[in-house]
């Protein structure tokens, strides 16, 4: 699925929403192509992406999709273990552990004043 001549780094995005966000992506980041992947979809014979964006935590073709040359799977999850992680052994994996602490630590702040001082929610 790569044009002849396209040297760019391939991000297959593996999510059942992201398909709407792919030239917003192109756009602001015209140095890296990226592929969307249906998760419920025959992943199709030529595809072909050295990193997995992957947003599965239900069955679904992942592990087809890795053996189309992906090298690196990052979850946008907090977590891996939905993965197969057998058939990643020589791949790099990563998560967004963290990514949400400080929204999370400010909402609990807030509802703390809220109940406190009997703020309306």
């Amino acid at each position: 699925m790569t044009a002849v001549g396209d040297n760019r780094a391939t991000v297959l995005v593996h999510s059942p929403g992201w398909g709407r966000h792919m030239a917003e992506l192109e756009k602001r980041f015209s140095d890296v192509r990226f592929v969307h992947v249906d998760p419920d979809e025959p992943v199709p014979a030529d595809l072909a992406g050295e990193v997995l964006f992957a947003q599965t935590f239900r069955p679904s073709n992942v592990a087809d999709v890795l053996d189309h040359g992906v090298r690196w799977v990052h979850s946008i999850g907090h977590g891996v273990d939905h993965l197969p992680l057998d058939l990643m052994e020589d791949m790099v994996v990563s998560c967004s552990r963290g990514v949400s602490a400080a929204p999370i630590a400010e909402w609990v702040v807030a509802m703390i004043l809220t109940a406190v001082k009997d703020l309306p929610g």
